[in-house]
């Protein structure tokens, strides 16, 4: 039980620190620590097989490759800026994300 929190808590800080972090190398070793949590989690799971495949494949071929390219081109801290999004769309994505909420929400509570 306690494993469980334990490595789900770090699996969401490292999936909000992908999402928030600036840097791309920090955000690509944020992402890193998000995989080993959900390959602990696997293995509470007692997924082996499937938790060394976490590993192997996605923290240690994908994050290598990611890591290398954001060396070699050299990401900076400040991305270029696509688009600004209008009070329209931030409207709209609130409204969205306490909808995605609410439904979460109602298939949880109803799982009881």
């Amino acid at each position: 039980g306690f494993l469980f929190f334990l490595f789900s808590i770090v699996a969401l800080a490292g999936a909000v620190g992908v999402v928030t972090l600036r840097n791309p190398f920090y955000c690509a070793l944020s992402l890193v620590v998000h995989l080993i949590a959900l390959a602990l989690l696997f293995l509470l799971l007692e997924a082996q097989f499937v938790a060394v495949a976490q590993i192997v494949v996605y923290a240690g071929a994908v994050m290598v490759l990611y890591v290398f390219v954001v060396a070699y081109v050299g990401g900076g801290d400040r991305p270029t800026l696509l688009w600004r999004a209008s009070a329209r769309q931030r409207a709209l994505a609130i409204v969205f994300g306490v909808a995605i909420f609410a439904e979460l929400a109602i298939a949880i509570l109803g799982t009881g």
